[in-house]
């Protein structure tokens, strides 16, 4: 019963944009400003979930949080291999093969970028950015 008082607390915070994030767990929190997956890609041996995700703070001045999110098939746990704040850039993703994701970014001069991994556990991560 309390995590569901702490959710209903963090979604009244966020939306008026004075939420102290320290107070909340990165889940609840991830959950709270979750505004859902763009494109979801699995890889050709079925192992690797790769998404692009965008997100919002909740204030009406803030930007998306737009990325590209990986996690293991049996593993909830996405881990963000690149991503950035969204001013109009276009993100999509493809497998070349089960260990090679190639990222597209068209517009990425409209990204302010704040992760760019190059490897996540066996995938190797290849960028082609306009």
């Amino acid at each position: 019963m309390s995590s569901i008082k702490i959710l209903r607390q963090s979604t009244v915070d966020v939306h008026n944009s004075h939420v102290n994030h320290a107070r909340y767990s990165p889940l609840i929190w991830g959950r709270v400003t979750s505004k859902g997956v763009r494109e979801r890609s699995i890889s050709p041996d079925h192992g690797t979930i790769a998404e692009v995700a965008r997100t919002e703070g909740g204030g009406a001045t803030e930007a998306y949080f737009i990325g590209i999110q990986l996690r293991s098939r049996l593993n909830p746990f996405k881990h963000v291999v690149f991503g950035g704040l969204d001013y109009g850039a276009t993100i999509r993703i493809s497998w070349v093969d089960s260990m090679n994701l190639i990222v597209t970014c068209e517009r990425c001069e409209n990204l302010d970028q704040k992760v760019k991994e190059q490897q996540w556990k066996t995938v190797s991560i290849h960028y082609n950015v306009d």
